[in-house]
């Protein structure tokens, strides 16, 4: 038997054994299913018009992203609370009789129209004008009560620079989040920006580039480590200038090549230009070298750097007691006179003792400090030993240590 046909003939069996509804009543339900399925209404609206009948007969109940509510309807009107009358978005209106589902509608509260600033992004700020498509302006266009905006909006886009000019008037239909794409057809410095119907943003920057360095400055740091091959340091890449003389592209590749002079030591390393600098994080040699340093872009060298001295032993390890149990190392200096880099390492040993739990230890300023109640163990033992890149130093300890 069809399924439906069996519910209506289990409903009407029902009716005759005690259903008491007049067939007024039926046709009255009936009417209220063929209703308007969708309310309208715009935020910052306390109430929505509906029937007497639906507001004298039935509990109207609001279903949402974040639960449900009873509302309160009189002569036709039917009251939102603030919360949700002031955020826009799609709801469920359910109208009850008794516990009973009789009517179920849309309830849709649209955006405001949107006035005053806007919110807008331009990234990269400096882009490429030769075979890439420029730069993109992102804007999100709220009304007052922050709702994302769904209207169709004319937008004028403008570019303004002492060279080029672009100014149009477009019809943004995606919602509340538009962009544009801004070619700076040349090396000008421009601002670009939107208006629209009671919309303004502000005037955001944007600086043309040829994408390709032309020159750079190599810094190295005071401090470059020992040629141990396990530490790093950091070298600087300023003033990256285009064929043109402007601040080259942001995000253009650059290489770093580092080698000896008979080629057994060669490493490679890349990063992007930022506002017209860059930054590597160099390894350093595994062993004392002499290195050359060559800065490429684009296939061209734009900076270099040579003689650079890697050694692999300090000079000396100094030290001093300051006090019956705490030891102070350094400053501890390379070959070239120069103050070891923080984080570099101190091995520690004691003599004649194999068996002990020691604290791991590193320079900071070139200095560390011990304190011999941190060595743990077992074993009578006089003198310590501090290593420091195959440099190492024996140190008594105090006589009344021992």
């Amino acid at each position: 038997m069809n399924r439906l046909l069996y519910i209506h003939l289990l409903l009407a069996t029902l009716c005759l054994l005690g259903c008491e509804s007049t067939q007024e009543e039926i046709l009255r339900t009936e009417n209220l299913y063929s209703a308007d399925s969708i309310v309208n209404t715009q935020v910052g609206q306390q109430s929505v018009t509906l029937s007497e009948e639906q507001c004298d007969n039935y509990t109207i109940i609001l279903t949402g992203l974040h639960g449900q509510i009873t509302l309160s309807c009189e002569e036709g009107k039917l009251f939102l609370p603030e919360l949700i009358a002031n955020i826009a978005g799609s709801y469920q209106l359910l109208y009850f009789d008794d516990h009973r589902l009789i009517e179920q509608q849309e309830l849709r509260i649209k955006a405001g129209k949107p006035e005053g600033e806007i919110l807008t992004y331009v990234g990269p700020k400096t882009t490429s004008f030769d075979g890439t498509p420029g730069t993109m302006l992102t804007t999100i266009i709220t009304d007052s009560l922050n709702n994302m905006v769904d209207d169709d909006i004319a937008l004028r886009y403008r570019l303004l620079g002492k060279k080029g000019r672009f100014d149009r008037t477009e019809i943004v239909d995606h919602n509340y989040f538009t962009k544009k794409i801004f070619p700076p057809y040349n090396n000008d410095k421009v601002l670009v920006g939107l208006a629209g119907p009671n919309l303004y943003s502000l005037e955001l920057p944007l600086e043309g580039s040829s994408g390709c360095a032309k020159s750079a400055e190599l810094t190295l740091p005071l401090l470059y480590p020992l040629a141990d091959g396990r530490q790093t340091f950091d070298i600087e890449v300023q003033n990256g200038i285009d064929s043109e003389g402007y601040k080259v592209e942001d995000g253009s590749l650059i290489t770093l090549y580092l080698y000896n002079s008979k080629s057994s030591y060669k490493a490679k390393y890349t990063s992007v230009f930022v506002n017209g600098g860059a930054k590597f994080t160099v390894e350093n040699p595994p062993r004392a070298d002499i290195i050359d340093l060559d800065l490429y872009a684009c296939e061209q060298l734009i900076a270099s750097k040579r003689d650079v001295v890697f050694n692999t032993a300090a000079i000396e390890v100094p030290h001093i007691w300051l006090s019956a149990t705490e030891l102070q190392i350094g400053p501890v200096l390379n070959t070239l006179n120069q103050v070891l880099p923080n984080g570099s390492p101190i091995d520690l040993s004691l003599v004649g003792c194999e068996q002990a739990t020691l604290p791991f230890i590193e320079l900071y300023d070139g200095i560390a400090r011990i304190d011999l109640n941190e060595i743990y163990t077992s074993c009578d033992y006089s003198e310590l030993v501090f290593a420091i890149n195959n440099q190492s130093t024996i140190i008594k300890k105090p006589k009344s240590n021992e």
